[in-house]
């Protein structure tokens, strides 16, 4: 949770001072945007139940069960990073990003709020 509030601080930041709407080529080893909005949103959960579960044991089990959200998306931990990387460098690109990601989260917290 801490990582990806630095993340969302760190793009926000950067974001202020580029103005520049000039479409940006995505690369081909880059995943597409709707993909890393996806793999985000799977690891901010991961993230989350990890530390939920952290709380309610009060200790972290490295053998608790997870699941791997690149493995589910079906991508590799180097295109992850080459994609993270890339966009991390165009901070307009990674603070749309990540509207969409709060987006999502917050639709799935009203989601589980209604049950």
């Amino acid at each position: 949770m801490k990582l990806h509030l630095g993340i969302v601080v760190f793009a926000f930041a950067f974001s202020i001072g580029c103005h520049s709407k000039k479409e940006v080529e995505i690369p081909v080893n880059v995943l597409p945007r709707e993909k890393m909005v996806s793999v985000l949103v799977k690891i901010n959960l991961l993230e989350a139940s990890i530390d939920l579960k952290s709380v309610q044991d009060n200790k972290t089990n490295p053998n608790a069960p997870y699941f791997d959200p690149l493995k589910e998306e079906k991508i590799t931990a180097e295109q992850y990073n080459k994609s993270f990387d890339f966009y991390s460098h165009h901070p307009v690109l990674m603070d749309s990003i990540y509207d969409d990601v709060l987006d999502e989260l917050s639709k799935r917290k009203a989601e589980e709020m209604k049950r």
